[in-house]
């Protein structure tokens, strides 16, 4: 087993082997710096707040937990996610890993969307759905532009695809890995 620690810019695996007294060499390179941050770092008492849906949110062990209210008067599911950790995402980011479990027996359609400083509009990042326990979203960034002077300010869960009726629930976030160049 080797052990490669993503903390540098730019990160290589270099493997040789000496034979006949020759040298063979292998350089592969591996990316840029990844940086994880689990529920601990994520979490501050007012990161979530309700968007058209109301949240709870607290810390549950290696986990936040979310307790997301239902939904009613045929709007979407949402709640929205503030925090300085969306500043470590920006123009050098390639792809988002987002950690998270569905704590309810069926799947459940999920969107994340953010909004870029100066843009009127929410970028939508990833579609798709939440399978009941542990899921793991790999969310690549080689279609979304996020230029050097923009930020992103907030993002919001949507735990709908469209608008409905839809009953309260409890998801948990518990990690996001940052994939830089």
């Amino acid at each position: 087993t080797i052990v490669v620690t993503l903390t540098d810019e730019t990160n290589t695996l270099a493997l040789s082997v000496e034979k006949d007294g020759k040298t063979y060499a292998f350089d592969y390179n591996l990316g840029g710096k990844a940086t994880y941050y689990d529920a601990a770092a994520l979490y501050t008492d007012t990161a979530f707040s309700d968007g058209n849906a109301t949240v709870t949110a607290a810390l549950d062990g290696d986990r936040i937990r979310l307790d997301v209210g239902a939904v009613s008067d045929k709007s979407h599911q949402s709640v929205r996610y503030t925090a300085d950790v969306l500043g470590s995402i920006g123009a050098g980011t390639k792809r988002l890993v987002l950690y998270m479990d569905n704590g309810e027996e069926t799947s459940v359609s999920f969107r994340l969307l953010v909004r870029l400083s100066g843009d009127d509009l929410n970028t939508e990042l990833y579609s798709g759905t939440l399978q009941p326990g542990g899921n793991v979203l790999d969310i690549d960034l080689t279609g979304v532009s996020i230029a050097e002077n923009k930020t992103i300010q907030y993002a919001d869960f949507y735990f709908s695809l469209s608008p409905g009726e839809y009953p309260a629930r409890t998801l948990y976030l518990k990690g996001l890995t940052v994939y830089d160049e």
